[in-house]
């Protein structure tokens, strides 16, 4: 499976956005409820965050997803939407379309099973990054729209 992630894309936008924001890392930390340390690794290019915190920093940092994650260099300020939906939520509305056959999109996605959309559908897991850029390239969507963003 093809590596989507551009970390040196990620860590220049988040610190970029950190620093637009006039937030120190300390400060960021503090209003995103994560460990100095965890942030700084982040900012540093020596871990992601887990699609949760993803959310969250592009809420705090009011900027879409995919410009967070370097997929696309259009910066959106993103508007919260009255009664998002959840991930779970969004999967079952794009999974109820009759184009979008969960064993096609797990193939393309080059998933082993659907198994793995299932868990997330039922919200038994959460996807990592990869594994949500993967997705959205399958679905031919962005990222902000699986997290009902956009």
């Amino acid at each position: 499976m093809e590596n989507y992630i551009n970390l040196s894309k990620f860590v220049e936008n988040l610190n970029w956005l950190v620093d637009d924001a006039g937030l120190t890392k300390t400060t960021f930390s503090k209003k995103l409820n994560i460990s100095l340390t965890t942030v700084c690794r982040w900012m540093n290019g020596k871990g992601l965050p887990t699609s949760n915190e993803l959310v969250a920093i592009a809420d705090c940092l009011n900027c879409s997803m995919d410009f967070l994650l370097g997929l696309t260099n259009d910066y959106n300020t993103m508007m919260p939407k009255p009664n998002k939906k959840s991930f779970a939520q969004k999967l079952k509305e794009i999974f109820a379309m009759p184009q979008n056959k969960k064993t096609v999109v797990a193939d393309k996605a080059g998933f082993s099973s659907t198994t793995v959309i299932y868990d997330w559908i039922n919200e038994n897991t959460t996807p990592n990054i990869h594994s949500i850029i993967v997705l959205a390239k399958a679905l031919d969507c962005t990222v902000d729209y699986l997290f009902d963003i956009e």
